[in-house]
């Protein structure tokens, strides 16, 4: 559907290092990458407002790689939506159809129709400068596909938005996918690009790092780099001994370990539970430890914990409250850790 071979771009000192993706038909497909990766840019380049230094762009098998903004049949939503404030909500969604000529009665079937979907119609006669910030996302959607686009960009369209407006949009954005849109969205919040994607293209400094399905992204990041991105938090080096694995000075068996003799590892929330001092399920190596910190999380408590390596570990809150400085049995199930 979109396909992108070879795109390079060097910009004020920063370069795009060839870049090739391919995003499906339908598919919802993620950019991930935190600021300065060069995100922004490639997404300018899509659309036309910035031109490639090489490399080709193909939509539906159309090469677009020269095509004037307007014509490459891509809709836009921008982070800070972009509308026009001397429009109305009508005007806005109107505006990409009577670009294309369309006659009037369809232009205004259209917009009826799309100001339903997004539940907007009650906003249809008043000026974007009066509208909320998720009003404003809906109707920028809107209009991205009022022309029936093939393909749907994103740029951080989330970003501004507060926690609740946040999953508004979120879920609102996948019905848009599941009608049959192709989406490319670009964001630096891996909470986002895990809950939307169907795949997941991690940049780094203007380089792809890491391409696959979230899934296979989750289980194995491939770098600390990735792992961090997407939310890993208990990161350690450790070495292979006799005795199991030596991370950075804390033993913990695992007899079935055939990998490197040494490097990094990842031990996942899932691999980490807390227990009452002195309590050891048999099938997991216990080590004691001290609750550093915590924090309050709307149904969670996130925890800081010192047993020789400091873990982080996020517990649902239950009738067992953990407490700063409590003493702790600490769990870890070596069957859960993820080498890199």
């Amino acid at each position: 559907m979109l396909h992108l071979s070879e795109i390079t771009k060097t910009h004020t000192g920063f370069k795009l290092n060839g870049i090739s993706l391919e995003v499906g038909q339908g598919e919802y497909f993620v950019l991930l990458g935190p600021s300065g990766s060069g995100k922004t840019l490639l997404f300018e380049i899509i659309a036309g407002m910035v031109r490639q230094d090489s490399g080709k762009i193909l939509l539906g098998g159309r090469d677009i790689s020269h095509s004037a903004p307007q014509k490459r049949k891509i809709g836009l939503v921008f982070q800070e939506n972009a509308l026009f404030p001397h429009l109305t909500v009508r005007k806005n969604i109107a505006y990409p159809l009577r670009i294309q000529g369309l006659e009037k009665h369809t232009i205004r079937e259209r917009v009826h129709r799309l100001a339903e979907e997004f539940s907007v119609a009650h906003l249809l006669d008043r000026m974007t400068g009066s509208l909320s910030g998720g009003e404003k996302q809906r109707v920028s959607i809107a209009r991205s596909i009022a022309h029936n686009p093939e393909c749907l960009l994103l740029d951080e369209p989330l970003s501004s938005l507060d926690t609740v407006l946040r999953e508004e949009i979120r879920n609102l954005m996948s019905e848009v996918n599941k009608k049959g849109m192709t989406i490319l969205h670009i964001t630096h919040d891996h909470r986002e690009a895990f809950y939307l994607a169907d795949r997941i293209a991690v940049i780094r400094n203007g380089t792809i790092i890491r391409c696959d399905r979230k899934e296979e992204i989750r289980k194995n990041p491939g770098s600390r780099h990735v792992a961090e991105l997407i939310g890993y938090r208990n990161i350690f080096t450790y070495r292979h001994s006799v005795t199991g694995l030596q991370i950075e000075g804390v033993t913990v068996p695992f007899e079935s370990y055939r990998g490197p003799g040494q490097g990094q590892l990842i031990i996942p929330d899932e691999a980490v539970i807390l227990g009452t001092e002195g309590k050891s399920p048999a099938i997991h190596h216990a080590i004691s430890g001290i609750i550093l910190e915590t924090a309050s999380l709307p149904g969670y408590t996130e925890m800081l914990v010192d047993i020789g390596i400091r873990i982080r570990k996020t517990a649902q809150i239950t009738a067992r409250s953990f407490h700063s400085k409590d003493r702790v049995t600490v769990f870890l199930d070596p069957a859960m850790f993820i080498f890199l």
